[in-house]
């Protein structure tokens, strides 16, 4: 399935064995089709392109397997969610790639992020977990107690969309981190409400920023990551998370790239990333901190083809 997200677009291929569910194939390019038109619910004539060649690149990889566009499962989020073009987008790419694109809403999102989650082993039975999945336009939040989903939603606060508003200067200034702060207090006042009436004992981030963090944290303590997918959740220590989120924060882009276990595909997001992390950990009563490596395509796959469900 293709997971075509504002800011990165992904391809993952699997095959069923044993009746379970194999890796074969996970790519991702960063596309940025929201850059310069969220503001406007546009998709600009640039980001068009970059999808077309992004997708283009993607059935290169799906002809390895024997597969063509018409076979994958495409499925668009917030970028398009809110795009006022989005129609005539969806059928310029059809025509130049093949890929059949659904644009799917946020509610529905969250489900398939909760249901990648589960996959992973993230979540275990009893405490009360809040999953988080910080996109390029939107953020997906989902509480659950145990295995047992309580609510969802889906808020237009993504990484790229807070980039673009608050962080001009580099390194960010102060100035704009608390402006950012205060957005966030507004947008996400229903988010709050609800972490004081459950209050989730485990903060669980998927994929992302969180796979960014995790891979910072093992580089940090001289540990190879093991294979992700041998290993589809972990723990970020949170005193670990405050130094790395102190050494993001007061950094500049060129610092980023020189951090070991930082790609570049998430070096411009990262600082408003973990100041939306630390942010939503500061409402919270100093949670376990859990990560997915599995969201909304592995939740998509397995909601398609696992016969466990």
């Amino acid at each position: 399935m293709a997971d075509l997200g504002t800011n990165t677009f992904q391809l993952l291929i699997a095959k069923l064995e044993t009746g379970k569910l194999h890796t074969v194939l996970r790519k991702k390019i960063g596309v940025k089709i929201g850059k310069g038109g969220m503001e406007k619910k546009e998709i600009l004539p640039d980001a068009v392109e970059r999808s077309i060649a992004a997708l283009h690149e993607f059935s290169i990889e799906l002809d390895k397997f024997g597969l063509s566009p018409s076979d994958c499962i495409t499925l668009a989020t917030s970028a398009f969610r809110n795009a006022e073009n989005k129609e005539k987008v969806v059928e310029i790419i059809r025509k130049e790639t093949g890929f059949a694109i659904q644009i799917i809403p946020g509610e529905e999102e969250a489900n398939l992020i909760f249901k990648g989650v589960l996959a992973s082993g993230a979540i275990e039975e009893t405490p009360s977990n809040l999953i988080v999945d910080i996109g390029g336009g939107s953020v997906e939040f989902i509480l659950c107690n145990g295995k047992k989903q309580q609510w969802k939603k889906s808020f237009e606060v993504g990484g790229l969309r807070l980039l673009e508003k608050f962080h001009k200067e580099d390194p960010i200034s102060q100035l704009e981190i608390t402006k950012l702060k205060n957005y966030l207090d507004l947008e996400l006042k229903e988010l709050w409400d609800i972490i004081n009436i459950w209050k989730p004992e485990v903060l669980v981030g998927c994929s992302g920023s969180f796979d960014t963090l995790v891979e910072m944290q093992y580089a940090d303590l001289g540990q190879a990551l093991p294979d992700v997918e041998a290993n589809s959740n972990y723990t970020l220590d949170p005193i670990h998370f405050q130094n790395l989120k102190n050494k993001l924060v007061f950094s500049s882009f060129e610092e980023r790239l020189k951090m070991p276990g930082m790609i570049l595909l998430r070096s411009e997001m990262m600082v408003v990333a973990v100041i939306l992390i630390d942010h939503l950990i500061g409402k919270m009563s100093d949670p376990q901190i859990r990560t997915s490596t599995f969201a909304m395509k592995e939740g998509c796959l397995y909601s398609n083809y696992d016969p466990r469900n």
